[in-house]
């Protein structure tokens, strides 16, 4: 109790704490966007790699649709042909 009260009363050390509170709020934002990011990007791959597969659509129409560069399509492309 005689801790907490001090805390209390210490500014420096609240405006600290919450210093160090907020960088862990702005940490986890940032690794669930770049999470979020990478998931949709897992997706978009897997999605374009189907379309080659099934070879109904040009590679410059599945980069469209998917929303990759058409150079990362044709590197699936040619993964998928070894």
């Amino acid at each position: 109790d005689g801790l907490v009260e001090i805390h209390r009363r210490d500014t420096q050390w609240r405006q600290g704490y919450m210093t160090w509170e907020m960088e862990i709020i702005h940490e986890r934002n940032k690794a669930m966007q770049i999470g979020m990011e990478r998931g949709i990007e897992i997706g978009a791959v897997e999605n374009a790699r189907n379309l080659i597969k099934m070879g109904i659509l040009s590679l410059e129409q599945i980069s469209q649709g998917v929303s990759l560069p058409l150079e990362r399509i044709q590197q699936l492309a040619e993964e998928i042909k070894h």
